[in-house]
């Protein structure tokens, strides 16, 4: 994958999770417990973490971080949130992930290391 197709899938990946986690956290507690949480649910996120998992290959675990576990509202000012042989990278927004990524995780020609 090049790096400008990466851009694209992971800006509209975070877009959509953003998406998902607003209409679950704007329904009851047992309505959106009850989606997130069931076999049909289940199983179609299985099937995305198949298709992740052959799409972003060796930067799958970088980009679920990114995904599912970074979150931008609650980061503090001054945290590295990753460290590559040194080097420290601040994420604070999307911008700054798709910094890190064409450093750190694509050659100079776009293509993945």
């Amino acid at each position: 994958m090049d790096y400008e197709t990466f851009c694209k899938v992971v800006t509209k990946l975070k877009s959509l999770d953003a998406e998902s986690e607003n209409y679950i956290d704007a329904l009851p507690y047992d309505i959106g417990a009850f989606i997130a949480d069931n076999t049909f649910s289940n199983t179609k996120g299985l099937q995305v973490d198949l298709l992740m998992a052959e799409v972003f290959g060796p930067m799958l675990e970088d980009v679920c971080w990114f995904l599912y576990e970074f979150n931008e509202k609650q980061h503090t000012v001054g945290d590295v949130n990753i460290s590559v042989e040194g080097r420290d990278y601040e994420i604070t927004n999307l911008e700054s992930y798709l910094d890190y990524t064409k450093t750190e995780l694509f050659n100079t020609n776009g293509d993945c290391k």
